[in-house]
């Protein structure tokens, strides 16, 4: 057994990864450049990935239809938080009019401090606030044409408020052992599901888990112990599991559930409607990203924030 730590091909790994990280920072800052010398007076809005382009879109043009921004999409939260990292050490003061869009996840901010230009969720992620009755109740009046009134739209409220209560037990525990590798800095050895048919079986009017094991589903470099594993549970049982569990299971859960749920409505002899649809029927291609969000509730302080942006309080802070 050698007394070094790090043997070589740990090393080599280490600093590969050192360099791919500076790489996507790199390519970041100088696409920042770009559009920055080609509307340098319009603010810039720093997202995850491209789905928040959309959300947030829908959201902004709710608070302020006037105000004018450029969407620039990083490489995850990662990427945000390297760009903002990277902003600040910049004496080009290429930072300027840059704003931050991070999820809360189970890491919030990982260590980085909050700032006037850095603006995080309240709930885990941008997609926990399009899956409520809320959003539902909307779309049944509008897209589903259920505009008869309350009693149209019971059944499938009473539906979709259990079974998403079902939804959220059946990955309890996918959700804290994601919570326990976020908390401990675990990398996971591959993509988390992106099919809900990974996680579970959704029917119109049941909801079951699927055969796959959590360890399979969130798979980790090393195993946490038992004492890394009983330190957070207490935390992570205080999270409200709607607003904290992994947003995006759960929109994977209500667009399979929509499905469904349009196929009964346009039924001829529906199950869940007490009237038929009739000519104008509903239609699953309606309900996009952008749908959702222009009928949620919006993150706490989200207003305020476009507030600061459109008066120009919120500066780039330096370093």
């Amino acid at each position: 057994m050698t007394d070094n730590f790090w043997d070589g091909n740990e090393e080599e790994a280490l600093l590969e990864n050192m360099k791919k990280s500076r790489d996507v920072a790199a390519v970041l800052k100088t696409r920042l450049a770009q559009l920055k010398s080609s509307a340098p007076d319009v603010p810039v809005f720093a997202f995850e990935g491209p789905d928040d382009k959309f959300i947030y879109y829908a959201w902004v043009g709710r608070v302020n239809r006037d105000l004018k921004y450029e969407p620039f999409v990083c490489n995850g939260k990662d990427g945000v938080l390297e760009l903002r990292r990277m902003v600040r050490r910049d004496l080009d003061d290429i930072g300027n009019g840059v704003y931050f869009f991070v999820d809360r996840d189970f890491d919030d901010l990982r260590g980085e401090e909050a700032s006037e230009d850095l603006f995080m969720t309240d709930k885990y992620s941008v997609e926990n606030y399009l899956v409520d009755e809320h959003v539902l109740e909307e779309l049944l009046k509008n897209e589903f044409h259920c505009h008869g009134g309350p009693q149209e739209r019971d059944g499938a409220l009473t539906l979709f408020a259990s079974l998403y209560k079902d939804f959220l037990a059946i990955t309890r525990a996918m959700n804290l052992r994601l919570y326990v590798a976020r908390t401990l800095r675990i990398e996971l050895n591959k993509r988390l599901p992106e099919r809900v048919g990974q996680i579970a079986r959704v029917a119109l009017d049941e909801v079951l888990p699927s055969d796959a094991s959590v360890e399979n589903l969130v798979e980790m470099e090393r195993e946490p112990s038992v004492e890394e594993y009983s330190a957070r549970i207490t935390e992570f049982e205080k999270l409200s599991s709607r607003d904290r569990y992994r947003g995006k299971f759960c929109l994977l859960f209500f667009n399979k559930w929509l499905e469904h749920l349009i196929k009964d409505r346009n039924a001829d002899e529906p199950r869940y409607f007490t009237t038929p649809v009739g000519e104008t029927k509903a239609n699953f291609s309606l309900l996009t990203l952008g749908t959702l969000a222009g009928k949620s509730k919006m993150p706490a302080g989200f207003v305020d924030f476009l507030d600061r942006i459109e008066r120009g309080e919120p500066v780039a802070i330096a370093a």
